[in-house]
């Protein structure tokens, strides 16, 4: 059966859910099935497409061990999550770094990689709607620690966030999308995830130009 991998999940293909805290859960649900490494770049984009900063990144997953972990390492920093029970425990290279951080200066945040908002509390099935023309619950999830919210839409075939919204005081300040998969093996990898800033139209790229699966 075939594998969808996420930047931070690998998300099995699974039976329709209709309570929300169910499909919350089966997003997060034996997320670890294989071992891997990507590689690629952090691109920001002016409105006009000039590139304005580019940041090399390696994601490795190790999902073989008792208590599976994800690290990035983007330039000399990392982020090292750890998987407790389904529970992310965050560790930073620099203790005085938090995941609302900007990764130096790409305006892409460690929260966007880690989709961090599958933690935060309170979710809700607002209605169903088709996003890139597949059927999809748009979820809405409130943050425990501030106002913040975020409006998802997940594929009901899939379990696949296709979007995700993040609203600050009622104003929607960024979209994050899967831009590009790319079919490697078994397994469908992320080649290109994007996050547009609704300030001023920039964009953050995540590029992947290198997969590597270890068996």
């Amino acid at each position: 059966m075939n594998k969808l991998i996420l930047i931070l999940t690998i998300i099995p293909m699974i039976g329709l859910a209709s309570d929300v805290n169910e499909i919350i859960g089966n997003i997060k649900k034996n997320l670890f099935i294989d071992s891997f490494c990507l590689k690629g770049k952090i691109i920001l984009k002016a409105d006009n497409s000039k590139i304005i900063s580019t940041n090399p990144i390696e994601i490795n997953y190790n999902l073989n061990n008792e208590k599976p972990n994800i690290t990035y390492f983007i330039n000399e920093q990392f982020l090292k999550i750890e998987f407790d029970k389904h529970n992310p425990i965050y560790e930073f290279s620099d203790a005085s770094i938090r995941k609302s951080d900007e990764i130096f200066n790409t305006r892409m945040t460690w929260d966007d990689l880690c989709l961090s908002y599958l933690w935060w509390s309170n979710p809700k099935i607002i209605r169903e709607e088709k996003k890139i023309n597949r059927q999809c619950w748009v979820i809405k999830i409130t943050s425990h620690e501030s106002s913040n919210e975020v409006l998802a839409w997940i594929d009901k075939e899939t379990f696949f966030p296709l979007e995700s919204q993040i609203i600050i005081n009622n104003l929607k300040t960024k979209t994050s999308r899967i831009k590009r998969l790319k079919k490697f093996q078994d397994a469908w990898l992320p080649k290109h995830f994007e996050v547009l800033h609704h300030d001023n139209n920039e964009r953050s790229q995540l590029w992947i130009n290198e997969f590597l699966i270890n068996d």
